[in-house]
């Protein structure tokens, strides 16, 4: 064993995290395998090890002098060795962690914006979001969860507000998923019997896939996902035909009508709508870190997260623009918010095979999903993402009961969902904590400035009456020093 080695963030060290065994690299070329790192980090602890996770070990020591002696760690550990991802890998795997089966809701929400508006929306919010995305892949590098970084800087307060941010989401979600799944079940059913509904479809999903989430091994699961990305490409390019056929067989509005009016009367709500799903459209900064942390030349991170941004917003714009310009009066009669089931395509052969694949694909998301919400509540309470059975059924049981009572009641509004909670925690988590941190470093360079000044003695005059006494100017701060030789003694 050999000494850690410790990262400086201005003037607070911070232990280096140790590295994970590599995973199958296949599984990072077309899957955001880090995202479920969690299962894998158990899997790798020894069986009698339940404190074998960092995070747990990290959140019991809120002082930020944490002595980087304390960790020990194996030569192998101190730097990457073996084969990581690529540039492309990384740029796929970040697009897919973000373009997933939400740019259904996507029409809906530029139609509620309107499309010139909502266009200039996406770009704003794709530029912020890749700011914020840049200063977590540079803040926390090294690490492979931004919240243990902003709790060793900022405080244990912070690691939990990541944690409660990123549960807040994955409830939404899980919740938004079960309403997309129920409602494809129920359409495909009704194809052979009448008497379908949501109801059963939601109790019917919850019932046949509780077995699959009780699951401690999720590895299967997780490379069936790989193949998800199909369905998503699938239903972008069915969204795109649509909406081009729509326009050729002049059924579409008049796109200049449309511009002009969405010019002339701004929808400060819709809007609003927007901006929350695309908190959830461009919610990618829980799993850059271990992304970029899996890259083979960690000098591209800026370059590749930018490529990654442009993709998504070009794929929004597909998904959501071009639909509500071609789909502006359905849109307006229709009251759903999920565009494959709009009552222009209830008879739309290519429209049940989407909703078919999307049922398909998030059959092996939403046991992941709930996989991740049960291994980050364990992993703060017990130390480990699977304490016992027991306990991982009744969690189960609980959240599946409560999402499914919700499904049942909010169906109809599956974007205003996703909206609102999306805006909450991508406030949190997309904003709020990486500005406290750019802050926290803006904050300690100054501190060091101010260290430097005192150490070379410049700029600081003595006070005939008292020697011991000196006057000093810094960034325009005048300030009286006492004893400033012994003060240089102590800092050097």
């Amino acid at each position: 064993t050999t000494r850690a080695r410790s990262k400086t963030m201005g003037r607070i060290k911070i232990p280096v995290e140790p590295r994970l065994p590599k995973v199958d690299s296949t599984l990072n070329l077309v899957f955001p395998y880090p995202m479920y790192e969690s299962f894998l980090r158990d899997s790798f602890a020894s069986p009698g090890d339940e404190n074998g996770s960092f995070t747990q070990r990290s959140q019991d020591n809120d002082s930020l002098s944490w002595d980087p002696d304390d960790v020990v760690q194996s030569p192998e550990a101190s730097e990457f060795t073996g084969e990581g991802i690529g540039s492309l890998g990384a740029i796929f795997s970040l697009w897919n962690t973000m373009v997933g089966s939400t740019i259904l809701v996507l029409p809906y929400g530029f139609h509620e914006a309107g499309p010139v508006v909502g266009a200039a929306t996406a770009a704003l919010a794709a530029g912020c979001s890749l700011f914020t995305a840049q200063m977590i892949a540079k803040q926390g590098h090294g690490y492979s969860d931004y919240g243990v970084v902003s709790g060793l800087a900022l405080g244990n307060w912070a690691r939990q507000l990541c944690t409660a941010s990123s549960l807040v989401c994955w409830c939404g979600v899980f919740v938004v998923y079960q309403i997309m799944m129920a409602s494809s079940l129920t359409n495909l059913v009704q194809l052979l019997w009448d008497g379908m509904r949501i109801e059963y479809g939601c109790v019917a999903i919850a019932a046949l896939l509780f077995p699959l989430c009780i699951l401690r091994d999720l590895t299967t699961i997780i490379k069936l996902n790989a193949w998800g990305v199909v369905s998503v490409i699938f239903i972008l390019i069915f969204m795109m035909t649509q909406s081009v056929r729509w326009f050729a067989d002049g059924k579409a509005p008049d796109i200049s009508d449309t511009l002009s009016s969405d010019v002339h009367n701004i929808k400060i709500s819709g809007v609003g709508t927007l901006c929350g799903l695309l908190g959830a459209g461009y919610f990618s900064h829980n799993a850059l870190l271990p992304i970029v942390r899996n890259k083979i030349d960690s000098s591209t991170h800026a370059r590749d997260c930018t490529i990654a941004y442009v993709l998504v917003l070009c794929s929004y714009m597909i998904a959501g623009c071009l639909p509500s310009l071609a789909f502006a009066t359905e849109m307006s009669k229709d009251n759903t918010q999920n565009f494959l089931l709009m009552a222009c395509f209830k008879h739309n052969g290519m429209a049940f095979a989407a909703q078919g694949s999307l049922l398909l694909q998030l059959i092996t998301v939403w046991p992941l999903i709930l996989g991740l919400i049960r291994s980050t509540a364990f992993e703060n309470l017990y130390g480990t993402t699977y304490p016992s059975k027991t306990k991982v059924v009744a969690l189960n049981v609980g959240m599946m009961a409560a999402s499914t009572l919700l499904a049942i009641l909010l169906h109809n509004i599956v974007g205003t969902l996703l909206s609102y909670v999306a805006a909450l925690a991508g406030l949190i988590y997309i904003y709020l904590i990486p500005f406290l941190m750019t802050r926290l470093m803006v904050q300690q360079n100054k501190a060091d400035a101010l260290r430097e000044e005192l150490l070379e003695g410049e700029g600081i005059k003595e006070d005939k009456e008292d020697p011991r006494c000196a006057e000093m100017e810094v960034d325009g701060v005048e300030m009286i020093v006492y004893e400033p030789i012994k003060w240089r003694q102590v800092i050097t």
